[in-house]
């Protein structure tokens, strides 16, 4: 793990935070490119990605101090506006940039199906590369257990599940379905293309798999995520509620869009 990247005696960078910043820049080029290669308006594409970082920053520290470590923060208030030294939790600020996203999309009249269809692939393997992050940082760490690709993290004994790699290569393989079926859902005619075909589809697609992929990932983890809740964290919780209401939106407007079988006489 190498949470600290040492530049020189006095110039040192917090491995997470430049994997963040990263991938958000890199997120917002291919937006720029994606948003032109669909014919709409690269401002108010921007105009979202800014809502998405701002909600999902604020968002993210906020359900970390208020509901992992209260008590922490209560005692030392200052320590809210200390980020780099860490603390933040992916739903908290997937919460705080889906508030910030529609608010922009609302005043700005814009489709919101859609423009989920535009971010779908960008939010899979920007949370990919974030889990990386996560890796180098050696927070989201999983339980022990002696299997060949387990690791070891400086503060804690024993080998783990790399709970984190789990994530990477689970959500990349949802981003490569996302990009399949964005540039084929509109030039096959089967049944599975034809499901995918309404507007938000790819998006309802990404929250399912999502949440799979992170309901793999808590089944895993050790590490210290706040009070549970009947036995399961609140990430789970969130998790199977996304599932649920996104596999009916996936479902049910799948099935409005295949056509019905012709009858035979």
């Amino acid at each position: 793990m190498h949470p600290i990247i040492h530049i020189s005696d006095s110039i040192q960078l917090p491995t997470y935070l430049l994997i963040i910043s990263l991938v958000y820049i890199v997120c917002t080029y291919a937006l720029v490119k994606r948003v032109q290669h669909l014919n709409l308006n690269k401002n108010d594409g921007l105009d979202i990605a800014l809502a998405l970082m701002v909600g999902g920053l604020i968002g993210a520290r906020l359900m970390h101090v208020f509901y992992e470590s209260p008590a922490y923060y209560q005692g030392s208030p200052l320590e809210v506006f200390k980020v780099w030294k860490g603390g933040f939790v992916f739903y908290g600020g997937a919460i705080g940039s889906f508030a910030s996203c529609l608010a922009v999309i609302k005043i700005k009249k814009l489709s919101y199906r859609q423009w989920a269809d535009v971010f779908a692939p960008l939010a899979a393997i920007g949370y990919a590369f974030g889990r990386l992050g996560c890796f180098f940082n050696g927070c989201c760490f999983g339980r022990l257990c002696d299997l060949p690709w387990a690791v070891e993290l400086p503060n804690f004994p024993g080998a783990r599940h790399p709970t984190q790699i789990y994530a990477f290569l689970f959500e990349v393989c949802i981003f490569a379905a996302l990009i399949y079926f964005d540039k084929t859902r509109d030039k096959k005619n089967t049944a599975l293309h034809l499901w995918m075909r309404p507007k938000g589809q790819l998006f309802h697609f990404w929250l399912v798999f999502h949440s799979l992929n992170r309901l793999l990932m808590e089944s895993f983890r050790a590490d210290y995520r706040g009070a549970f809740i009947f036995n399961l964290s609140i990430s789970t919780w969130i998790s199977l509620i996304i599932l649920l209401t996104a596999g009916h939106f996936l479902f049910h407007d799948g099935r409005r869009a295949k056509p019905s079988p012709t009858k035979k006489c």
